[in-house]
C-alpha cells in the first residue's frame, strides 16, 4: 500500500495502523512444549533404564546379547528388508508366497513365551506358503518339537562348532563357527528330511528342514547371531555364518520377531495405559491438548484491536520525510519540494499558464479561501529556497513540513464545502 499524502485526514473504511503482534503469548506456548517434550522424554529415558534398556536377543538390543548388529548388516551391508514384527505368530502377513522369513530367536526373553495356538499358523505359515522359518532357541520349544526336532539344553560342551559338509551354503568361509552354550537337536535316526548342518562334540547344532513347501533351520545356540558373538574375535567364522545366512533371506522380507520379547503392539486402551503408565499419559494427552489449540489458532485473553487511534497523525509522514531529507543532507531540496507542492496545490485555482500577480488575484476572488495563510507559507518558502543548507535547521524544517502539510489539509476542507 502507497504511504498516504501529506495532511491526508482518515478516510470512511480506510485501514488505521495496526498494533504490532505481542510476542508473550507464543513465547510462553513455546516454551510450555519445550517443558512438555523434555519431561516426556525424561520419563520414556526413565522407564527405558529402569526396564534396563531392551532385552537380550532383541534387534533393538545394543547389548552383547542383542541382534542389533545383526540387523544393521543385514539393512544397511546387505540391504535385506527387515521388519522388526510385533505381532503375534497368528498374524503373520500373508504375502506372495516364498517371500517371507521369521526368524524367532530365543522368545520369550523380556516377554511371553510362544503360545501353543501360535505353533500351528507357523507351521501353514512355512508349509503352505513356502516361507522360511529360522528357529534359534537353546531351551526346549514347542516350534521345533512341532516339527519333529527336540532342543536339548546340555549335553554338548560349548566351544568351536564342525561344519557337516563344508560344501553347504551355510558353511562356506564358516566351517567352525563358535558357540557358547552346550544345547543341542535331538534328532530321530532314519529321517531323510533332516539335514544336519553343524555339530558341536558330535551332537547336531543345527539342522535343516524341507517342510511342504517351505524350509526350517533351527539353531540350539543363539550366540553366533549376538552382538557378541558376531564382534567376538578376529579369528572367528560367526560373521562368515551370519553372512551365510542373510544370503537366505535374498529376495524375502524378513520379520524379526520381537512381540515374545515384551514388545506388544495392543489397540486397546487400557492395554496401552497399562504399559505406558498414567502419568505419561496424561503428559501426552495434555501436549496434544496444546497442539490442537495451537492449530486452532486460538488467543489467549482478550483480543488486541487493530485500531488504536481513530484519527491517524497527518504529520507522520511530513515528519518522516522531511527527518529522511535531514539525514541525507539535502535541506535544500526538502524546501523545493515543498514548495514545489504548495505551488501545485494552488495552482489548479488559477487558469492554465497565469502568472503569479494573476494567481494572487485569482486566489484572493475566492470567499473564505485561506489567502493570508498561503501568502505568508510561500513568502517563508521563497526565502528559505536559495540557501537552504544553511539558513534551515532541523526544527524549522519539521515546522515547514508541518505547517505546509496542514495548509493543504486546510485547503482540502476549504475545496469541499465549495458550492459544485
Amino acid at each position: 500500500m502507497p504511504p498516504p499524502e501529506p495532511g491526508e485526514e482518515d478516510r470512511p473504511g480506510e485501514a488505521a495502523r495496526a498494533v504490532p503482534p505481542r510476542p508473550l503469548p507464543r513465547i510462553v506456548l513455546g516454551l510450555a512444549l519445550v517443558v512438555f517434550f523434555a519431561a516426556a522424554f525424561s520419563i520414556l529415558e526413565a522407564r527405558v533404564r529402569k526396564k534396563g534398556q531392551f532385552p537380550d536377543y532383541s534387534g533393538f538390543s545394543s547389548r552383547e546379547g542383542g541382534l542389533r548388529a545383526f540387523v544393521l548388516y543385514a539393512t544397511s551391508e546387505r540391504g535385506i528388508p527387515v521388519r522388526l514384527f510385533k505381532l503375534r505368530a497368528t498374524t503373520l502377513p500373508r504375502r506372495e508366497p516364498g517371500t517371507a522369513a521369521l526368524m524367532l530367536v530365543r522368545p520369550g526373553v523380556g516377554g511371553d513365551a510362544i503360545d501353543k495356538d501360535e505353533v500351528e499358523p507357523v507351521r501353514s505359515w512355512v508349509g503352505e506358503q513356502g516361507n522360511l522359518l529360522v528357529l534359534v532357541d537353546d531351551r526346549p520349544s514347542a516350534v521345533a518339537e512341532s516339527f519333529g526336532l527336540a532342543i536339548q539344553p546340555a549335553g554338548a560342551p560349548a566351544g568351536a562348532w564342525e561344519a557337516a559338509d563344508p560344501d553347504l551354503p551355510l558353511a562356506a568361509r564358516a566351517k567352525n563357527p563358535t558357540g557358547a552354550g552346550s544345547a543341542w537337536i535331538r534328532v530321530a535316526e532314519g529321517r531323510r528330511d533332516v539335514l544336519v548342518l553343524f555339530r558341536g562334540a558330535g551332537k547336531p547344532k543345527a539342522v535343516y528342514h524341507r517342510f511342504g513347501k517351505g524350509d526350517v533351520l533351527v539353531f540350539a545356540d543363539p550366540y553366533p547371531f549376538t552382538n557378541a558373538g558376531i564382534r567376538a574375535t578376529p579369528e572367528s567364522e560367526n560373521p562368515f555364518l551370519v553372512s551365510n545366512l542373510v544370503d537366505l533371506f535374498h529376495d524375502r522380507t524378513l520379520y524379526l520377531d520381537e512381540y515374545h520379547h515384551g514388545f506388544v503392539r495392543q489397540a486397546e486402551l487400557h492395554a496401552y495405559l497399562e504399559v505406558l503408565g498414567l502419568g505419561p499419559f496424561f503428559f501426552q494427552l495434555a501436549g496434544t491438548a496444546l497442539l490442537v489449540f495451537l492449530a486452532m489458532g486460538r488467543r489467549l485473553g482478550p483480543p488486541i484491536p487493530l485500531v488504536v487511534d481513530p484519527r491517524r497523525d497527518s504529520f507522520e509522514y511530513a515528519e518522516a520525510r522531511a527527518d529522511l531529507f535531514r539525514r541525507l543532507g539535502h535541506r535544500k531540496y526538502c524546501v523545493q519540494a515543498l514548495w514545489m507542492e504548495l505551488s501545485r496545490a494552488v495552482a489548479r485555482f488559477a487558469p492554465p499558464g497565469a502568472g503569479e500577480k494573476k494567481l494572487d488575484e485569482v486566489l484572493a476572488s475566492h470567499a473564505r479561501f485561506p489567502i493570508a495563510r498561503y501568502r505568508a507559507l510561500d513568502k517563508q518558502l521563497r526565502r528559505f529556497a536559495p540557501a537552504a543548507s544553511a539558513a534551515v535547521g532541523d526544527g524549522r524544517l519539521v515546522k515547514l513540513a508541518r505547517e505546509v502539510d496542514s495548509f493543504l489539509s486546510e485547503l482540502r476542507k476549504w475545496q469541499t464545502s465549495q458550492p459544485t
